[in-house]
């Protein structure tokens, strides 16, 4: 009896040792000197407002199934060295109301952000509460996502230089992107 409840007692012991010794390797991944190099946060740049557009720099944007038009100010149109490509978008109502405002999108991570809001006399306001957020897949602001997709971000991947980006709005379409914007 006493040989049973030795061989019952190791059995119930090496269960336990036994899963310890099938532990997969990268439970406990060892940090390889090439894989912390660049291990820094994401810091964003200080954002002052362009100078507010001027008709002569409005690029249209073309946008499916609406009566707005869609305007980027070619002048206002910057890659920081946070790598978010900033930009004026002006939206013209069929009834002439405007939207002006100074917004940024990050390509990495595809999401945008509002900075400015235009006033009517010319000036900037501070939007209230400026936070990092997806880009919408439909609705008012769909222009955003036609904007990362078509022009700034083609392939999932920022344009290189601000000239590649007004090229891209001017032409109506990224020459990585094969179809024009909001077709």
């Amino acid at each position: 009896m006493r040989l049973g409840y030795f061989l019952l007692f190791s059995l119930v012991l090496s269960v336990p040792l036994a899963s310890l010794a099938q532990r997969p390797i990268n439970q406990h991944p060892v940090i390889a000197p090439e894989d912390d190099k660049d291990k820094s946060e994401w810091v964003e740049d200080a954002v002052t407002p362009p100078p507010y557009p001027q008709d002569k720099d409005l690029i249209p944007v073309a946008m499916a199934a609406t009566s707005n038009e869609f305007f980027v100010d070619s002048k206002s149109v910057a890659i920081g060295k946070d790598s978010v490509i900033r930009y004026t978008m002006l939206i013209r109502s069929n009834a002439g109301a405007l939207n002006v405002t100074h917004e940024g999108i990050r390509c990495g991570t595809r999401e945008k952000k509002l900075y400015h809001i235009g006033r009517s006399d010319g000036t900037w306001s501070a939007a209230r509460n400026p936070k990092w957020g997806e880009v919408a897949e439909s609705g008012a602001m769909t222009y955003q996502k036609i904007l990362m997709n078509d022009f700034f971000c083609p392939k999932k991947s920022s344009v290189k230089s601000v000239a590649e980006a007004v090229s891209a709005l001017r032409a109506g379409y990224h020459p990585n992107v094969r179809t024009k914007a909001g077709r």
